[in-house]
């Protein structure tokens, strides 16, 4: 639990004392059918109430992966203590998103701050609708100012979140150990246990993704991975989605790394993996609900079940979608060439390790280029792409050739740089295996 974490904010308007709080808190838990536990046997809600505060806001470990946890309990704790809840999400810093819930379990409004170009494409961020926010702003701050803020330019959403935290009389930056709020922890357990979505993903995977030689790694993040080889590595993986609000959904991603590149992380977010980008991007679907429709990319819509498929009808129809679309692109990438080919131009780009961007540039597999092209090969290669761009990118294009060139060119006449270049890319390929091997995976 760390600042400006994912978390839910439960408005107490009333103004309870701590401990009137908790005590209404513990009963909607009992009414949900869940009763106190301790640290060993129970799942932790921490509670924190912060001085002048009109809001508390609750953390729990698993809102980081599992979305939904964080929508279900803004609505469950809105209809049952009759108040006003928000569910707040950061996503990478990019932006965040404030779902509202009115004294209901249905999502009533949301808004979004930040850049949401890159997750809504030309679609306008979400603002709200004044009558549902404007109730909850403190005395003297306007409906003007609240648009305001949320439409404010910033590197970092975190920074619009100290902003807007003030209008609503929210102490957003006090959640958590590291802040400056009271925190106290409840457990509680579940008299008849029912698996989370991100259990039931993991099981279900495992189990149905082994016979294609698939593995789930050790770790919480839920990437299954299959190795071709000791080179490349196949993964699929699943990421929450708020695409198809006010459903529940989520995403399967695929993609493939092989251990030339940087590093090989698997505690990286499957949203923000970047070795998916050339394959199964996590923006571009295909999207599950549990309720209504999704639409697989590139526009292929589904009717599931009419309106109210279940978490686990819908985790067997996204692995059959799997076996149909995904596994059988994976199955066609067997060598280090067919990963330069589906990964995509970004990975063709190669960095002068003597250069000053070197270390922050170079995360893809740019060194497979020395491995597997001449000089002619690869100036050819960036010739067509050249060629294939509009006219108005040509020249930059053209620009970016020619540099590449010229570092390729420095490999194939600096002995010394030779020499530097292929101990590099041993080195890679030798810690990356034994990053794998790390997370269980046998090859």
């Amino acid at each position: 639990m760390g600042y400006f974490s994912t978390a839910v904010f439960i408005r107490n308007g009333k103004q309870m004392t701590n401990e009137e709080f908790k005590e209404k808190f513990c009963k909607s838990m009992e009414k949900r059918g869940y009763k106190r536990a301790t640290e060993k046997n129970g799942s932790g809600y921490v509670l924190v109430f912060s001085e002048n505060s009109e809001w508390v806001t609750l953390e729990r470990d698993v809102y980081e992966s599992d979305r939904d946890a964080l929508m279900e309990d803004a609505g469950w704790f809105s209809e049952s203590l009759q108040t006003s809840c928000i569910g707040m999400e950061l996503v990478d810093s990019d932006f965040a998103t404030l779902a509202l819930y009115a004294r209901s379990r249905e999502e009533t409004d949301m808004v979004a701050l930040g850049d949401v170009s890159g997750y809504l494409g030309d679609e306008d961020a979400p603002r709200g609708m004044k009558k549902y926010w404007e109730p909850l702003l403190k005395k003297g701050c306007t409906w003007e100012r609240f648009q305001e803020t949320l439409a404010g330019s910033r590197t970092y959403a975190e920074d619009g979140l100290r902003e807007l935290g003030p209008l609503f009389g929210m102490d957003v930056g006090s959640a958590g150990a590291d802040g400056n709020g009271f925190c106290t922890a409840l457990y509680f357990r579940k008299g008849k246990r029912t698996p989370s979505f991100d259990a039931a993903f993991k099981r279900l995977y495992a189990e149905k993704l082994a016979p294609y030689g698939f593995q789930k790694i050790k770790g919480k993040r839920p990437y299954f991975v299959r190795m071709e080889g000791d080179e490349i590595a196949h993964v699929i993986a699943y990421a929450n989605s708020w695409a198809c609000r006010p459903y529940k959904s989520f995403i399967v991603t695929y993609g493939v790394a092989t251990v030339y590149r940087k590093k090989i992380d698997l505690e990286e977010n499957p949203r923000d993996a970047n070795w998916m980008d050339g394959m199964g991007d996590p923006r571009n679907g295909p999207y599950f609900e549990y309720r209504n429709e999704y639409v697989m990319e590139p526009g292929v819509s589904y009717q599931v079940g009419g309106n109210d498929v279940s978490m686990m009808e819908e985790l067997e129809w996204s692995l059959e979608v799997v076996k149909q679309e995904i596994l059988p692109k994976l199955d066609q990438v067997k060598t280090l060439k067919d990963c330069m080919e589906v990964l995509g131009p970004t990975a063709a780009y190669v960095y002068d390790l003597d250069g000053d961007k070197y270390e922050e540039n170079d995360e893809k597999e740019g060194m497979l280029n020395y491995k597997l092209y001449t000089l002619e090969e690869f100036e050819e290669g960036w010739r067509k792409e050249v060629e294939s761009v509009e006219a108005r990118y040509k020249e930059s294009r053209t620009k970016v050739m020619q540099k590449q060139v010229t570092i390729f060119r420095k490999y194939t006449e600096d002995e010394s740089y030779h020499r530097m270049v292929l101990e590099e890319i041993e080195r890679r390929k030798a810690a990356n295996q034994e990053i794998l091997r790390g997370y269980g995976l046998k090859f």
